[in-house]
């Protein structure tokens, strides 16, 4: 078996359904295991978990027979299951304390792990209903991100005082109405390019080309939003059917922002307001994606503007582990499906 940080998982059976149960935790180092558990710290009656050694550093031949046998002897919980047939090993993609730049994964939790019952994990994927966030160093940049979409929500709400939102009116079009579209594109930009660069992905000039290479990592076609301001609109999904032979056009609203930033006397009539609020949703969703939205920083600016009705469904490898203290720096991780060479 590799270095790397581990979970050992065992079925159960929860009303007929089989889930998967979370056991332990330990990681691999040259020969030598250590388990680990979880609990919780508070920072600012905000709970976070935290990883903590429970048997120190073992050497072992390391295969998954000696770690079951090793695990077992440790874990008098494990002996209930009587076949090692049934057990899971599931390698997580980074080790404890390791994050990707600005890409947003659930963290495992305490809850979630000695809850099966409550906590559904089926075929490898724990459901989003328990979901916790690492207090990460969002800062600055964060911050900044949050005023931008606030002054478009602003905008946003002057739109609603002369068009009424609903679809009747999707393709009601105005200069105003641009502008929004515009200045939500620009910071579509400027965020996609900033993900690339901070995760090894430079050149001197991004497309639509490179862009679309953060659907399949961010999973962006997988968020649904909806303002719950206004009942009568749909739900809005923006990154659904973005494709690599069309990364542009496939973007409606994209399209269309091109469009009227270039040549907006004969392509007005893009400006409209389906455009308008799917290329504000997008750039929330960019700002989800990143971040998450189950922080303190995010429900004081978006003021139950917008409601996350679908996220994606993560694999259990690709969830955040914790440090090991939160005291401790994060490190971060360039994503291996972007930090490569590019010609420019």
């Amino acid at each position: 078996m590799e270095n790397g940080f581990y979970l050992y998982t065992v079925p159960i059976n929860v009303n007929g359904e089989f889930r998967s149960m979370i056991t332990n935790f330990f990681e691999i180092v040259s020969n030598r295991i250590i388990s680990f558990d979880i609990s919780s710290t508070e920072i600012s009656n905000i709970s976070y978990p935290v990883l903590y050694s429970k048997s120190g550093s073992h050497k072992i031949v390391v295969d998954q027979s000696a770690v079951y046998d090793y695990l077992s002897s440790i874990d008098k919980k494990l002996t209930s299951y009587k076949s090692r047939n049934k057990h899971v090993i599931v390698k997580m993609v980074l080790n404890h304390g390791e994050v990707f730049q600005n890409m947003y994964r659930p963290t495992l939790t305490a809850y979630a792990c000695n809850n099966a019952v409550k906590y559904k994990i089926v075929n490898n994927k724990p459901e989003s209903y328990y979901y916790t966030d690492l207090p990460i160093e969002r800062g600055r940049e964060y911050l900044f991100y949050l005023n931008q979409i606030n002054l478009i929500i602003d905008d946003l709400n002057k739109a609603a005082r002369i068009i009424y939102f609903c679809r009747d009116n999707y393709n009601v079009y105005g200069a105003f109405l641009r502008n929004i579209i515009i200045l939500s594109c620009t910071e579509v930009d400027s965020m996609m390019r900033n993900i690339l660069r901070k995760n090894g992905y430079k050149k001197d000039k991004y497309t639509t080309d490179d862009y679309y290479k953060l659907l399949s990592v961010m999973k962006l076609d997988e968020y649904t939003l909806k303002l719950t301001n206004y009942s009568d609109l749909q739900e809005f999904s923006p990154f659904v059917g973005w494709n690599k032979k069309n990364p542009s056009s496939s973007l409606v609203w994209y399209d269309a922002y091109n469009k009227i930033k270039h040549d907006w006397v004969h392509n007005l009539k893009k400006a409209s307001l389906e455009n308008t609020i799917k290329s504000v949703v997008a750039l929330v969703i960019l700002l989800v994606a990143q971040f998450g939205y189950r922080n303190e920083d995010w429900n004081k600016v978006s003021c139950g503007m917008f409601r996350v009705i679908n996220e994606p469904i993560w694999d259990l490898s690709d969830f955040y582990v914790p440090p090991i203290s939160l005291k401790k720096n994060l490190k971060y991780r360039k994503h291996p499906k972007l930090c490569v060479s590019q010609k420019v």
